[in-house]
């Protein structure tokens, strides 16, 4: 009784793989890639002159600019999820099936002939 209770309420194996992937991405947004920004940024434009000098006063701004709705830090922070998502998109590896999207596939994709002549 006690398997059959334990797998009536463990996760599915793809919503582990998307939670997997949404964190991911995530920290991908909003720690690696702007410290990424930072230190390029740096490299070839100089010291950071935001509100403050350093990589902390850099995530201070990105943090407000994320509270303050600005696009531009939503796109970054968002940015590894929505291109993970639109190549499984194009890819078709998403956890949904779209059958009109796969119908639409199947429609326009020429049938292949097989060719198998007597030489």
């Amino acid at each position: 009784m006690s398997d059959e209770s334990s797998q009536a309420t463990a996760p599915k194996p793809w919503i582990v793989q998307e939670m997997i992937w949404l964190l991911g991405s995530l920290l991908g947004g909003l720690l690696i890639l702007p410290a990424m920004i930072y230190v390029v940024g740096t490299r070839m434009f100089g010291v950071y002159k935001g509100s403050g000098v350093g990589i902390g006063a850099f995530y201070s701004d990105f943090a407000h600019d994320l509270a303050t709705s600005n696009l531009s830090s939503w796109t970054l922070a968002l940015g590894p999820l929505l291109m993970i998502y639109l190549v499984r998109l194009i890819l078709g590896m998403l956890p949904i099936q779209f059958t009109w999207l796969n119908n639409w596939i199947k429609k326009i994709t020429p049938k292949s002939t097989s060719t198998n002549d007597a030489n």
